[in-house]
């Protein structure tokens, strides 16, 4: 705050509360994370742009380019979080679903939920793939890990589904 020549006081007047400040934090940070992947995805006009996406998630990038879900996660789990900020990090998530599923491609028809089910498959594993990837120091096992990812998400086209992440029920940390 002093770097700004702010003081802490006239910061927080920016802001109804601490909890305010958080939620604001994450939907910037989500957003800006879709910005990312939209600016992917438009380069790609056909084909398997979600695979674009699986690409560029698993590149390695500076800190203040950390993926959301992986970056607040810690702290979205702890039992004193408040609601403001567990549905700021369920929105952002949703959204980016929202926005993986979307650029799945509508090269294949089908059933609708198993589409909708093999993106969350590879949603999934594209998360975990970077959550291993920034906790391991194994190099070559971490290549293989995002290998595969990237692998399956050219193997794993989609027809573009009107369902959403929202089908589940929603549940408390720790459940």
């Amino acid at each position: 705050m002093s770097a700004a020549d702010m003081t802490t006081g006239g910061f927080y007047k920016h802001f109804e509360s601490k909890d305010a400040l958080i939620a604001e934090v994450l939907a910037l940070s989500f957003k800006q994370t879709s910005t990312s992947w939209h600016r992917v995805t438009e380069r790609r006009h056909e084909g398997l742009r979600a695979g674009a996406i699986v690409k560029y998630y698993l590149q390695k990038k500076p800190s203040d380019q950390a993926c959301p879900m992986l970056a607040f996660a810690p702290h979205i789990m702890t039992e004193t979080t408040k609601n403001s900020a567990r549905d700021a990090y369920r929105r952002g998530t949703k959204a980016l679903f929202s926005q993986f599923l979307d650029n799945m491609s509508s090269s294949r028809t089908g059933d609708d939920a198993a589409c909708v089910r093999q993106a969350r498959v590879l949603f999934a594993a594209m998360v975990g793939a970077r959550f291993l990837a920034q906790s391991m120091d194994d190099e070559d096992w971490k290549r293989s890990v995002q290998a595969a990812v990237e692998a399956e998400s050219a193997q794993r086209p989609a027809a573009k589904p009107s369902a959403t992440f929202t089908s589940a029920p929603s549940r408390s940390p720790g459940q």
